[in-house]
């Protein structure tokens, strides 16, 4: 770290802003650290340094980066939640959302030394057990994460007990989403050395570089319940490459309720193994290839199940994005409404009579759930809204708040209205010069009303250019008639 945070206890201060309190773990792809946000108020986060050797490597290091912010737009209760990429001197480094607990690995092995409860299998190394219920009661919220970070395209690459948070209430997180794996694979592309420690949760088609898929996820998922289970991954002896390409796992008891839903996300094909990580813990009887996706009924029995909020999400989003509203507000009804760009939908929804009776006052309690969480065209749309006093309070001081933070994502739309509320003046004191710089930021991406008022403003100054001139000519011309 160059020295900016010293090993002493002594604090200091990283890009202005996050105050370093102690150091909570290290390793070869960075040491993570405890600060606090001195622009809000002292609250806790973590900070992840990462290896000097990317910055060497701008490529290496863009994909990071560029990975970084596809994971930042994750928002679900049991992710945690990645909030900025920055530098300090040159360093990069990840800010996240800090939970006090413990590792999933830390955690079972604390669990089976003081449980006593019946059980499915003798887990850990103290021999204790810890029951099938209460495995699956700590990994569901796990399984809902991961299929809702799937929903939206990102898959995590990289899940095992060591990126699995618990918290001191029992609550699980997910850490380090597409990024730890990011890291690793980065490193191997700068040093052309092989990185380790996930081995024993990888598929095989992760194994020989795949593409990343939600079944590699599938899988790693199923491997890490199943070492909840047996207190082992399903291979980590020998030669492990190899059984994972070749070899079955050892089949889990038949005493377990869910036994035969592991061993299916377990599958060496990827079309063999459960749509979905929450269908990995379901007490479901599988026959191996055959019941999951041995015909085209089975797989429409499953796509029209309402049980998987997760799936219900990401087919009403679909739908919004067909304009099929009807068929989207059905399906949001039994999906998952925490989710920002469904919030976002049901707001522009209710605003617009799209599938259900327009109501303002709906669409702006929807439209704010998902600014809340960040989301830009929401945080426009809510400007909007109250620009115009629909379904809200006129208050142009709010509406230019939402225009800046969507116009600060990059949004064009927002970036006009913010320019056209500082030519205006409106909830905002008047600057040309700050209008100017937001309308050509919009104007770079294509929005027209951003140029139009931009030449507006264009012919303005240089009609003022103009008639100062005349001014000054004639000033001359008297001033030469009198001492002439």
């Amino acid at each position: 770290m160059n020295n900016d945070v010293t090993m002493d206890g002594r604090a200091s201060v990283l890009a202005s802003r996050y105050r370093i309190i102690k150091q909570l773990g290290a390793g070869g792809m960075g040491s993570v650290w405890l600060a606090e946000d001195t622009q809000l108020d002292g609250k806790l986060f973590a900070v992840k340094m990462l290896p000097s050797i990317l910055v060497a490597n701008k490529r290496a290091y863009n994909q990071l980066k560029s990975e970084a912010l596809v994971a930042m737009k994750l928002t679900h209760p049991n992710i945690v939640t990645l909030r900025a990429f920055e530098e300090n001197n040159g360093n990069p480094f990840l800010v996240m959302d800090y939970i006090d607990g413990e590792t999933l690995d830390d955690w079972l092995e604390n669990r089976s030394q003081n449980s006593g409860r019946a059980s499915v299998l003798t887990s850990r190394s103290q021999g204790a057990e810890i029951s099938e219920d209460e495995i699956v009661r700590l990994l569901k919220p796990i399984a809902e994460a991961l299929d809702y970070a799937h929903s939206k395209g990102v898959v995590h690459r990289d899940v095992k007990p060591s990126n699995i948070i618990v918290a001191e209430d029992g609550t699980p997180y997910v850490l380090d989403f597409g990024i730890a794996r990011e890291i690793q694979e980065t490193m191997t592309f700068v040093t052309g050395k092989m990185s380790s420690g996930t081995l024993m949760y990888m598929s095989p088609e992760q194994l020989h570089g795949a593409a990343p898929k939600k079944f590699q996820d599938i899988y790693s998922f199923a491997a890490m319940v199943y070492e909840c289970l047996t207190g082992r991954p399903p291979f980590c002896r020998g030669q492990i490459e190899y059984q994972i390409d070749h070899d079955d796992p050892e089949p889990l008891s038949n005493d377990i309720a869910i036994a035969s839903s592991v061993m299916a996300g377990l599958a060496k094909k990827p079309e063999d193994r459960p749509a979905s990580c929450v269908a990995i813990i379901e007490k479901k009887v599988y026959s191996a290839v055959k019941e999951k996706r041995s015909s085209s009924e089975t797989v429409s029995q499953e796509s029209n199940s309402n049980c998987d909020r997760a799936e219900n999400t990401r087919l009403a989003i679909e739908a919004c994005e067909a304009k099929r509203w009807k068929e989207a507000f059905r399906l949001s009804e039994n999906a998952d409404r925490n989710d920002s760009t469904l919030q976002f939908y049901l707001g522009f929804m209710y605003a617009n009579g799209r599938g259900v009776a327009q109501d303002d006052y709906e669409a702006v309690k929807w439209l704010r759930k998902a600014a809340e969480q960040g989301h830009a065209l929401a945080q426009w749309r809510l400007g909007l809204m109250y620009a115009n006093a629909w379904g809200v309070t006129h208050d142009y001081s709010e509406a230019v708040k939402w225009f800046c933070k969507s116009a600060e994502q990059g949004n064009a739309d927002a970036q006009y209205y913010l320019g056209f509320m500082y030519v205006n003046g409106r909830g905002v004191t008047q600057d040309n010069n700050e209008a100017i710089k937001w309308l050509h930021k919009a104007a770079e991406q294509g929005q027209v009303l951003a140029k139009q008022m931009l030449s507006k403003i264009d012919k303005s100054t240089n009609e003022g250019c103009v008639g100062y001139v005349i001014i000054g000519i004639i000033v001359v011309y008297i001033l030469w008639s009198i001492f002439s």
